[in-house]
Formats: structure tokens, C-alpha cells, sequence
């Protein structure tokens, strides 16, 4: 079923990830709500927010649990309230599993992209990575190797988008999408860098 608007939740200052997904989709004529990790982390514990015991407790699933329970709170809320029938995840690593059972419970499609290795002991890791990706209905991840680790790893519905565009994956299409060029169309919008020259991968193949 196509939608008219979607939330994205990550990061979205100029150059940051999410400010091209939200330019890519609004370009494809979808209203964008969104929520900003770094104007929230105050509602994380303050042991997740101060170096030292962060470090001391980045492996603990049980306390980053609860330090992030107020902050999944606010999203789910979010999500609900802006009436998105779909939800990308540009951030694992502030997500909880059941914020993203209870999106799906309420009948909104959930998605995540994960920019890193979500496998231990890779530095984007955390306890509820992997479990947030099970819980997602759409994984997206930038290798096609780690594709097959997460089916294997219980991930219902893994998918490759690189970072990069790439002529092989997303071949050009001819007239499917004008670009603010003048004279010029393109299916390709940029993703991850703001610049179209450098980094540009279409949204449109991406089914919630």
C-alpha cells in the first residue's frame, strides 16, 4: 500500500544522514515528520549521557533499558501523533525492540537502516541492536555480506542499500525524476553526503 508521509527518526543537521533521506522523500512528493536524537538525548538516563559511565555501561542490556525508556517513550508518541503509516530508523542506537513491536501493533510499518556493523564487537553494537532489527519490518544495511548475517541472525526481511550509488543496483531509468537541474532528470536522489555528484541512491525501490 503506497503512503503519503512517513517518520524519520535520526540525525538531521546539514551533511548528517537523515537531512538527505528527508530531502530524498520529500523531493518524491512524501510529507516527512521527524525527530531529532540529538535535541532528545537529554531524556536519556544520565549515566547514558556522561562519558565515563556510558563507556562503563555500553555493554548492559538491562540498564541501557531502562536509561532509554523515557526517550522511546517520546518517539513512540511521536510517531503516533504525526499519523505516518510508516516509520524509517535512521539510529539503532537509541531504539528499543518493544518501541518497534508496539509501532507495528498499532498498525505503522517500521523500517531501520543501519549505517555501521551491528555485529559485536564492531564500535555500532549495543545490546538492542540486533533485537530492534528483528523487530523492524524492513532492514536496511550498506553490505551485502551482512545481509546474510542478519537472515541468519532471526531478521525477518534484511535488504541491501549501499551508500553510494551504484549503476548495477539502481540503473538509471531516464525521466522518472526531475532534479532541480534545469534540462536535466535523473531517478537518483543523494544520500548520506547532501552531495548529488558524490553520493546518490534512489528511495523509490525502498517498500515498507
Amino acid at each position: 500500500m503506497p503512503v503519503d508521509s512517513i517518520f524519520l527518526f535520526g540525525q538531521f543537521s546539514p551533511g548528517d544522514l537523515g537531512a538527505s533521506y528527508r530531502h530524498a522523500f520529500n523531493a518524491l512528493g512524501l510529507r516527512t515528520h521527524t525527530l531529532d536524537l540529538n535535541e532528545h538525548r537529554h531524556h536519556f538516563g544520565w549515566w547514558t549521557r556522561t562519558r565515563i559511565p556510558h563507556r562503563l555501561t555500553i555493554r548492559s542490556g538491562l540498564i541501557r533499558s531502562k536509561s532509554l525508556r523515557a526517550f522511546n517513550r517520546l518517539l513512540e508518541d511521536a510517531v503516533v501523533r504525526s499519523g505516518a503509516p510508516a516509520m524509517l530508523s535512521l539510529s539503532l542506537a537509541a531504539l528499543l525492540p518493544e518501541t518497534m513491536d508496539n509501532l507495528r501493533r498499532r498498525g505503522i510499518r517500521v523500517a531501520c537502516f543501519f549505517p555501521d556493523n551491528p555485529f559485536p564487537p564492531h564500535h555500532g553494537s549495543r545490546p538492542e541492536t540486533l533485537p530492534v532489527a528483528r523487530e523492524a519490518d524492513l532492514c536496511l544495511i550498506w553490505s551485502e555480506r551482512l545481509v546474510e548475517k542478519l537472515r541468519a541472525a532471526g531478521v525477518r526481511n534484511p535488504a541491501f542499500l549501499p551508500f553510494e550509488w551504484d549503476p548495477q543496483v539502481f540503473p538509471y531509468q531516464g525521466g522518472a525524476l526531475r532534479t532541480r537541474v534545469p534540462g536535466r532528470a535523473s531517478s537518483s536522489l543523494a544520500i548520506g553526503t547532501g552531495n548529488a555528484k558524490l553520493s546518490s541512491k534512489s528511495c523509490r525501490p525502498m517498500c515498507l
